[in-house]
């Protein structure tokens, strides 16, 4: 009686901070809007990636590998700059189909 007692206090102390947790970053929501903190963290992101693909191209320009992937960084690094411009993003908060509390 008493083990089920605690298990169950235990459970509903594990719901309550999962509900705050779910509330303090927005997961509730389907959608949050994009604030310009993170557009701007996004953009970057996606300029040092590009940096970072140009100074590997300069290091090892002869290296095929070292191309193909400064090539996957220099598209990846434009989607992000391209994202950040973009007047509709929305923060996402489904993965792969899932939502959080499913």
């Amino acid at each position: 009686m008493v083990r089920r007692l605690s298990f169950s206090k235990f459970l509903e102390g594990f719901n309550w901070s999962k509900t705050k947790v779910k509330d303090y970053l927005g997961l509730s929501d389907v959608l949050s809007e994009a604030t310009k903190v993170s557009r701007t963290g996004l953009g970057l992101s996606g300029a040092l990636l590009i940096l970072a693909s140009l100074w590997l191209l300069v290091v090892e320009p002869d290296v095929l590998a070292g191309m193909v992937l400064a090539a996957g960084l220099i598209g990846f690094g434009l989607f992000n700059m391209i994202s950040a411009l973009r007047k509709g993003l929305h923060l996402l908060t489904q993965w792969w189909g899932l939502t959080w509390g499913s």
